[in-house]
């Protein structure tokens, strides 16, 4: 068998003479070129507080090899896209984000980024807390925010 280090690129060949896959070595990884990067989260989401009806965005920019599928879950159930909840990924700079236009009480809670490809799959968690006008009037102030941070690598 050769010794291929050293080598920036190369084709490997099965015992019966055929190729069995282009790899390029210059990384030094054959599973890293055919698997390619699973993804990570840059910037992951994060937790805030917003009033009753206003507009909630998450933003997170992920990197990963192929391009990451991203799905958006909100107490752990699937965010299925609507009039007043909208995603968006920006291929240009990764960024994957949730908007919800009006946001009401049964949009509060935990939401997850999950980020998958084949490489691997990665998620960030944090939480919306949504306000009434009232509640603000009352208490002359905003509630305190409830920061809930979790990133989880698989």
């Amino acid at each position: 068998m050769k010794d291929l280090t050293g080598l920036n690129a190369t084709r490997v060949w099965a015992l019966d003479g055929c190729p069995a896959v282009d790899l390029l070595l210059r990384s030094g990884s054959f599973l890293k070129k055919a698997l390619g990067q699973k993804p990570v989260f840059i910037q992951p989401i994060t937790s805030f507080t917003v009033s009753h009806g206003e507009v909630a965005r998450f933003h997170a920019r992920v990197s990963g090899t192929p391009k990451p599928e991203i799905r958006w879950f909100h107490n752990r159930q699937p965010v299925q896209p609507s009039k007043n909840v909208v995603f968006h990924f920006d291929e240009v700079t990764n960024v994957a984000t949730l908007i919800i236009v009006d946001a009401f009480s049964e949009h509060a809670g935990q939401y997850t980024c999950r980020a998958a490809n084949k490489a691997g799959e990665a998620a960030c968690s944090a939480s919306l807390t949504v306000i009434r006008a009232e509640e603000e009037e009352e208490s002359g102030e905003t509630e305190e925010e409830t920061f809930y941070f979790h990133h989880v690598l698989f």
